[in-house]
């Protein structure tokens, strides 16, 4: 069987309107016949939540879970500095109208599809993988082989399990991009070396592995978060009530369970979404996941808790789990980014900075480096990557049709240090 879901009319396909059209016009019980046929099809089609060898999944098709939570499908996004494109990514979604838009996992983020030729197949060996046109060579997100039947299941945990008999042989939980569900396992597998870890998107609209990475540390058993390698935050020690210290969910309709996972290929740290008999609403659902931001930003989705929110970690802070880093001499400690308005002279020195690979977290790091960088900011492009610099005072009194939003970083000391200026166009 392929699966083509064709947008239809009044749920029926086009391809059963035609059968319809082609079965005896004088036999009004054969067209019913028919259309009752094609509405069960449809029906049948539209509910599927697993991909057999030979099955097509395509830009317009779609998996969903049994218990409807989910859904697995292509989907567009211009993250690009060419807006005329719309790059098509695979991504398993909530579905939910609270969450429009935006995947918990991602099968290409790295690796975006031009156009809207790109096709989920198992091959004949059991391959799991990824076509598209151009002539480039399929992406393989399971390149091992089996003799046996093989299938791919959207799971009602959210998890795209590919199976050979109740042999797991390759699932999405194996590999998260920025979202940590619940029964997803995070540290290493010492057995294959792999690291499980959440990394942020690039920007808002780049899926692409950006600034921000979260591990598990199991000889420290507590969560790491990185900017580019260095630690910014950690939630403090995995306590005995399967709680950390720096990470506050207590109060929400269902409590978060945390606990070490052991196994021949190591230790890792899973969680449990847990039913609070006293707040739990009638229609609770038992769906959530900590989603970390390309800005560093972490925040709970069922109950829209902050978890961590990243300019309480500027460096200096060493409260909440923040982390205190070492920056250039020039740069004394206390110095922060704030938002303010203003502009920079055509006086002022400036440079911009075209790189398609570095976001916000990027700019502000790059200037703070620099002791001769008074400012950047941010957007150059459309997609909100690159920067620009200068190497100059900030001026506040804004012309008349100029409007900026800015960051700066204050230096607070005697009289007489400057201001130093971080700056940001929404």
């Amino acid at each position: 069987m392929i699966i083509y879901i064709i947008p239809a009319c009044f749920g029926v396909s086009p391809s059963c309107i035609i059968s319809s059209a082609m079965a005896n016009k004088n036999t009004s019980i054969y067209k019913i016949f028919w259309f009752i046929s094609c509405c069960l099809w449809a029906s049948h089609v539209a509910a599927v939540d697993a991909l057999n060898q030979g099955d097509v999944l395509n830009s317009s098709a779609s998996l969903v879970s049994r218990n409807g939570l989910f859904t697995l499908r292509f989907f567009n996004l211009r993250s690009n500095s060419d807006s005329n494109t719309n790059y098509s990514y695979l991504g398993i979604f909530y579905r939910n109208n609270r969450y429009p838009g935006k995947p918990f996992w991602i099968a290409n983020r790295d690796r975006p599809i031009s156009d809207n030729s790109g096709a989920l197949v198992i091959d004949e060996t059991g391959k799991l993988i990824i076509t598209f046109n151009g002539g480039k060579a399929p992406l393989e997100l399971f390149s091992g082989q089996s003799n046996n039947k093989v299938t791919a299941i959207l799971q009602d945990d959210g998890n795209f399990v590919l199976k050979s008999g109740e042999q797991i042989l390759w699932q999405s939980f194996y590999f998260p991009t920025d979202s940590f569900l619940p029964g997803m396992k995070l540290g290493i597998n010492y057995k294959t070396g792999q690291n499980r870890s959440l990394t942020s998107w690039l920007t808002d609209s780049i899926p692409a592995p950006g600034a921000f990475s979260l591990d598990w540390d199991r000889n420290e058993r507590q969560l790491i978060l990185r900017r580019r390698g260095v630690t910014f935050w950690t939630s403090g020690v995995l306590s005995e009530n399967n709680t950390f210290e720096n990470i506050n969910l207590d109060g929400e309709p269902a409590d978060h369970k945390f606990f070490e996972f052991s196994n021949k290929g190591g230790k890792c740290l899973t969680y449990e979404f847990v039913q609070n008999q006293n707040n739990t609403p009638n229609d609770w659902i038992n769906v959530t996941w900590l989603k970390l931001s390309y800005n560093g930003f972490m925040m709970d989705q069922s109950s829209s808790r902050v978890v961590l929110h990243p300019d309480l970690c500027d460096g200096n802070n060493t409260s909440s789990g923040c982390k205190r880093w070492e920056g250039p001499k020039c740069r004394s400690r206390g110095e922060n980014f704030r938002p303010e308005r203003g502009y920079f002279p055509g006086s002022v020195d400036s440079l911009f900075y075209d790189n398609t690979s570095v976001s916000l977290s990027d700019c502000k790091d790059i200037c703070w480096k620099n002791c001769t960088c008074f400012g950047t900011a941010t957007s150059l492009n459309a997609n909100g990557t690159g920067c620009q610099f200068w190497y100059g005072p900030l001026d506040q009194e804004t012309p008349i049709g100029v409007s900026e939003s800015l960051y700066y970083i204050i230096r607070p000391g005697p009289p007489g240090m400057c201001l130093l200026y971080i700056i940001t166009t929404f």
